[in-house]
């Protein structure tokens, strides 16, 4: 009778990560331990433990570069295939030198402890190659510019602006005085002319694409705190360029007529 139970996604994970957990342990001791043995073979002492991590460290750095940065994946796999290759040659001629089959030569010996600044090269050009120090030296600066912002004081809100703290009594002296809408206007003369009345003006049309968004956003800003953003702080709201957000700004100004940025 044919078995009708089927497999479940957590049975087969388990059942698939445990024999090739078991495997990836073996083969990185056994070629760490040769690894080690070797760098002991040269002089290595405290250090061969380290001497033994790199090539399989570059292996699996390699490996996965080539899995998640398809941009470098033929690259990434030669290095992976020369790392493979280099801790293949360490383990055989460590065991060569202990059975006494190969002579440790002073020029074998320099090669074999010349290996780890090969690797070391290589390790960072492929770090380079995938834009990991792009992504270090972005993230340090998006850290910076949230700091720098969190630091700015919050600055007095524009002139012409009311804020809900201001004063409602009389208002000061070169202020408009507003009309008094309490007493009905006249009526209107039936002789006098016509008089031409024009629409009230509306705000311009936003801006298309991502300077449309920044001009938004900052209008917004305005509404809420009374100011406009600084750019830096208009980029780290919108994750747009900073200057796109300068033109924003400067976009906001021209066409809006507002204070200057806050």
């Amino acid at each position: 009778m044919q078995d009708q139970t089927k497999s479940t996604p957590d049975r087969d994970w388990v059942l698939i990560s445990i024999p090739v957990a078991v495997a990836a342990v073996a083969a990185l001791w056994w070629s760490w331990s040769g690894l080690y043995g070797l760098g002991l073979q040269v002089g290595g002492g405290i250090a061969s433990s380290l001497y033994a991590a790199c090539p399989d460290a570059l292996a699996v750095s390699a490996i996965l570069t080539a899995i998640l940065r398809p941009e470098v994946r033929g690259y990434a796999g030669c290095l992976a295939a020369f790392a493979v290759l280099d801790s293949f040659a360490g383990n055989a001629g460590y065991h060569a030198i202990a059975t006494g089959e190969l002579e440790l030569t002073w020029k074998l010996t320099v090669l074999i402890s010349g290996l780890p600044s090969i690797q070391l090269g290589l390790a960072v050009h492929l770090a380079v190659r995938a834009g990991v120090f792009d992504s270090l030296r972005d993230y340090l600066r998006r850290r910076a510019a949230e700091r720098e912002v969190a630091a700015q004081p919050a600055g007095p809100p524009p002139a012409g602006l009311d804020t809900p703290d201001s004063p409602k009594g009389e208002p000061e002296q070169g202020e408009p005085v507003p009309p008094d809408t309490s007493i009905p206007p006249p009526p209107p003369d039936p002789a006098a002319p016509p008089v031409d009345e024009k629409p009230a003006p509306t705000s311009p049309p936003l801006p298309a694409g991502k300077l449309g968004e920044a001009v938004s956003v900052a209008m917004k800003h305005h509404t809420q705190h009374r100011r406009l953003p600084q750019p830096k702080e208009l980029a780290l709201l919108t994750q747009i360029p900073q200057r796109t957000c300068e033109r924003a700004l400067k976009h906001i100004r021209e066409t809006r007529h507002l204070a200057k940025v806050g």
